[in-house]
């Protein structure tokens, strides 16, 4: 039972910042809402209306941040969390705690306007009811940091044990109509508003609205913010590293370039080339380029380096690398 408890401290104790705050929002907001259904129904007073954000705006527009942390049951929150946490921890770690909160906080609104916006293009053409539907659920945002992800990393994705490989680009619609053909009851243009907010985020569309790296370098650096940058949990923004998620676009890097380069990889034609490093006599052979766990970097990898002291210049210090 002890090695259970200390199992469980540890898992806890990898997960950054951002993510633990964001799923213990999502748990505490369930909770909330079982001790509301006694005298309420909280889901329904929370849930997002796209009707009323037309009719009337100061009734609907605070439903744009409460829809995404409620949910209809325990099935329907362990499902989200399980697909969000890893997700979280991935995205986190590249970007850093502040600058991911910020990226997570825009596709939630994101997603949220982008599903009213569809509700009423499509009940405008066909009515069906998504208007007046009552939408909740944090995996509209799970499907736009998917979809983010599939822009910049155009690797096939494995599914069912890998006995399947689906192209990045077709990732996020082949999961939603898996996912719709498992639970019929899910809300299909919830999630195709969030993949709309993730195509919009992953071709650096929404860049302009995200501080930049160093902004975010600053900001932790200010005296005022020591008590949470000293956290366990807080992950300080590597500004030194290759492009990642919600960085400025970079001609030469995978996943990067304008939004007609990324549309173009999304297509399928082949992924611009990464940038050429000089050579350096410590590192002999030629070096191939790897992709950075699926974010976008690039890095260079060389042959060993030669074990012995005498092959090294006396003069020459080793070189730090950064982790991507």
């Amino acid at each position: 039972m002890a090695s259970l408890l200390q199992k469980i401290n540890d898992w806890i104790a990898a997960i950054p910042l951002a993510t633990l705050i964001t799923a213990t929002i999502l748990a505490t907001s369930y909770f909330v809402s079982l001790v509301y259904s006694l005298s309420g129904d909280l889901n329904s007073a929370g849930c997002l209306r796209p009707d009323l954000l037309f009719s009337n705006v100061a009734q609907g527009l605070y439903r744009i941040l409460t829809s995404p942390m409620l949910h209809a049951n325990f099935l329907h929150l362990l499902l989200n969390m399980l697909a969000f946490l890893p997700l979280g921890v991935r995205a986190e770690k590249a970007n850093g705690s502040l600058k991911f909160a910020c990226i997570l906080l825009i596709l939630v609104v994101l997603s949220q306007v982008t599903t009213v916006l569809l509700s009423y293009i499509v009940d405008s053409v066909v009515t069906t009811g998504y208007l007046s539907a009552c939408i909740i659920g944090f995996s509209g945002v799970i499907f736009g940091m998917i979809t983010s992800m599939e822009c910049m990393d155009h690797r096939p994705r494995p599914m069912f044990g890998n006995v399947l490989s689906v192209p990045a680009s077709l990732y996020p619609w082949v999961l939603l109509v898996i996912i719709q053909i498992v639970l019929p009851s899910a809300s299909m243009i919830g999630h195709i508003g969030g993949i709309a907010a993730g195509y919009l985020h992953g071709f650096g569309l929404l860049n302009i609205i995200i501080p930049s790296s160093s902004t975010i370098v600053k900001l932790e650096g200010k005296p005022w913010m020591s008590r949470v940058t000293s956290n366990g949990h807080f992950v300080h923004c590597p500004v030194s590293l290759p492009l990642r998620i919600g960085d400025a676009a970079s001609p030469t890097s995978p996943g990067g370039g304008s939004v007609f380069d990324r549309l173009r990889s999304l297509m399928g034609s082949a992924p611009a080339s990464a940038p050429s490093l000089p050579d350096d006599p410590r590192f002999p052979g030629t070096g191939r380029t790897l992709d950075a766990s699926g974010l976008g970097g690039v890095r260079r990898t060389y042959e060993p380096v030669p074990s012995t002291e005498e092959d090294l210049p006396a003069e020459s210090s080793p070189t730090k690398h950064g982790q991507i």
